[in-house]
Formats: C-alpha cells, sequence, structure tokens
C-alpha cells in the first residue's frame, strides 16, 4: 500500500465470534428448549405424572404441560432476540468499518503497490492473502445466518408443533375414558 493510506483492512475482525457470552447461553438454552418440545411432539412423550410431587397428570393436564413448554421456549425466544439483536448491530458496524477500510485501501492503491507485492511473492515467497479477504465476507454472513436465524427457527417450529399438540389434537372419547380411568367395554 501507499504510504498514505490508512491500516490495512483485517478481514479476522468480522470473522470473531459475533455473540457474546449471555447471548450464547440464551441461544443454548433456546435451542435446548425447543429440541426438548420438538422431541415431545415427535415421541409422544408427554408426562403423565410428576412423582416427586406425588402428582398425576389428566389429559387436559398433560395439555398444560405442554402449553407451560411453549411459554418457556417464548421466554428464551425473547431473550435470545434481545440479546442477539444488540450483538448483531455490534457485528453489524464491524462489517460496516471493514467494508470501508477495503474501500478506502482499494482506493489509495498505486501501480507501485501491485509491483512490490508481485515483488514480494517472487523474491520472498510471501503468498498473497486475497483469499482471506475473498473468504472472509461469506463466511462471516453465513455464521451470523447460523448464529442469529437457524435457533429462531427451530424454535419457531418446536412452538407451532407443540401448539398443534396440544390444542388442534383433541383426545379421542376413547383416550378421555382411559385417562379418567373408566373402560369402555363393548355390549
Amino acid at each position: 500500500m501507499s504510504a498514505t493510506a490508512g491500516p490495512e483492512p483485517n478481514p479476522v475482525v468480522i470473522l470473531d465470534d459475533p455473540l457474546r457470552e449471555v447471548t450464547r447461553k440464551a441461544r443454548r438454552s433456546l435451542l435446548v428448549a425447543s429440541v426438548a418440545g420438538i422431541l415431545v411432539v415427535s415421541a409422544g412423550v408427554v408426562p403423565q405424572e410428576i412423582a416427586a410431587l406425588g402428582v398425576t397428570l389428566s389429559a387436559p393436564d398433560q395439555r398444560n404441560v405442554l402449553w407451560v413448554l411453549i411459554g418457556i421456549i417464548t421466554y428464551f425466544i425473547f431473550a435470545f432476540v434481545l440479546y442477539g439483536w444488540t450483538d448483531w448491530l455490534v457485528w453489524r458496524k464491524k462489517w460496516h468499518d471493514f467494508q470501508n477500510e477495503v474501500a478506502v485501501a482499494s482506493a489509495s492503491l498505486t501501480i507501485g503497490d501491485y509491483e512490490l507485492a508481485q515483488h514480494d511473492q517472487l523474491v520472498y515467497g510471501i503468498r498473497d492473502a486475497g483469499w482471506l479477504y475473498r473468504g472472509a465476507p461469506p463466511a462471516a454472513r453465513l455464521r451470523c445466518a447460523f448464529d442469529f436465524v437457524v435457533p429462531l427457527v427451530v424454535a419457531l417450529v418446536s412452538v407451532v408443533l407443540l401448539a398443534c399438540h396440544a390444542d388442534w389434537c383433541e383426545p379421542t372419547s376413547e383416550e378421555t375414558s382411559t385417562s379418567l380411568g373408566v373402560v369402555a367395554h363393548p355390549d
């Protein structure tokens, strides 16, 4: 680079972890609760009793457990969105600064800079780091999508599945009779 240019842009800045520890914990809790919700629905595992409390749950009570799970997941969604939003804004600022640094550095390059880079490659074996500059932006975008979007999609799928299972999948009369301890015998 020419002597008048600023510092060289560092693509490592946009590849750093975009989430703070508190956001990462909220993300983890959201994913665990969401996967638990999906497993409850897909495996049909709804607790019928809570042995520690000596409580037996009827069919309507079991549906209430699903609604409580939906409430827990919803809480984690809000926590993750609030924490993640601030982290995303900080990451977006780093992204913006990096793009500006690249634009300024590109505008200030001269033919001599290119010749010097070629000379360094030939004489000293210094390799060009263009792969890092080309690979960093798509990798950073993919990382943000994975860190921010995937947990929210999993959580929304879980909430929808739980709500469908709790509300729209009403028990048949046979299931209701059995859960009340009444067994219908054919006459």
